[in-house]
């Protein structure tokens, strides 16, 4: 996460904690990547590539638009149906800089973590089994593996 969003958290509040997260080294990230592939079929390609052609397998979440901010993300996750496990991935390019968040962290400073307009990030868990796409215009789509009837 760029260190300007843990500044301007602590601008607009005083005393508050940011969320605590940790940026994958580049040997965590090609494990994490290596395994979110494997689920998803292993598709070939650059990163770009890949990361598209699993965005068009997912599956659009209707009347959701985070760009309002009117819904927060464990609303998301219920209509997505995903139960995030303790610790999530937050994915900020296309299969690169991944950091690690306590999820109820990620949910508590979500709108301080995503940036409408500039951030299309990608969440999932260790398990694997499934990806939230947020798009820079709010838009959320989730992926699961064929095999889990997605």
């Amino acid at each position: 996460m760029e260190f300007f969003k843990i500044e301007s958290l602590l601008r607009k509040n005083p005393g508050a904690l940011p969320p605590q997260f940790a940026s994958l080294t580049e040997d965590q990230e090609r494990e994490v990547i290596d395994r979110l592939l494997s689920s998803a079929g292993r598709p070939e390609g650059p990163p770009q590539v890949v990361l598209t052609h699993i965005l068009q397998q997912s599956k659009p979440l209707a009347g959701v638009d985070l760009d309002k901010q009117e819904i927060d993300l464990s609303q998301v996750f219920e209509k997505c149906g995903v139960v995030p496990r303790p610790t999530i991935y937050v994915e900020w390019g296309p299969l690169r800089e991944i950091d690690r968040f306590q999820t109820e962290d990620l949910i508590k400073h979500f709108y301080d973590v995503w940036y409408p307009s500039a951030d299309d990030i990608e969440l999932f868990d260790e398990t694997f089994s499934w990806i939230v796409f947020v798009r820079h215009f709010g838009g959320v789509q989730v992926w699961r593996p064929s095999s889990s009837g997605a």
